[in-house]
């Protein structure tokens, strides 16, 4: 009877054992696979870092074409398209200014609560969990980008075009 105790305890813990170690494997797939999404989620973060520091300064750039033609124009423009264009090439500016101090703020309160995650948590959870969190801030500000993004592009694009067109209107005079 000692014996077959002692066995069915053995057998326990063998068991016991050998389900611990195929929880530790199961984990370990589990590591893996995050660190391939970590690795992707990365790459991803840098190459849209990379295209909004690209697009800033294509704007900035735009910008800064604009209105150095602009206000060479002046004297050239009549006064109310010269104010329109400066109107819409204004709104277009402080449209871009704002989402760029809203996307600072966000962007700062969104590492502070994930600083203060990392900090109260630790093991697969945090990763999990801090993964999640920047895929749902990469979701929300990329639906709030487009309400600055088209109202300033589209208004920095009928501010140009107003110029080209009184171009335009000029050459066409200057052949009549």
């Amino acid at each position: 009877m000692n014996q077959q105790r002692w066995n069915e305890q053995m057998e326990t813990v063998v068991n016991t054992h050998s389900e611990a170690i195929d929880e530790l494997k199961e984990f370990q797939r589990h590591l893996e696979g995050d660190k391939g999404a970590n690795a992707l989620m990365q790459v991803h973060e840098r190459q849209m870092a990379s295209a909004g520091t690209y697009i800033n300064l294509i704007l900035v750039a735009g910008y800064a074409g604009f209105f150095g033609l602009w206000s060479t124009l002046s004297p050239k423009l009549p006064p109310r398209l010269y104010a329109l264009c400066g109107l819409l090439a204004v709104l277009s500016l402080v449209l871009f200014i704002a989402w760029e101090v809203i996307k600072m703020i966000w962007s700062n309160i969104h590492m502070s609560r994930t600083s203060a995650m990392i900090q109260n948590m630790s093991g697969p959870e945090l990763i999990q969990r801090f993964i999640a969190s920047s895929q749902l801030f990469q979701v929300r500000s990329q639906r709030v980008w487009w309400l600055f993004l088209v109202p300033s592009v589209l208004s920095g694009l009928a501010a140009g075009s107003l110029l080209m067109w009184i171009f335009c209107y000029q050459l066409w005079q200057a052949f009549q």
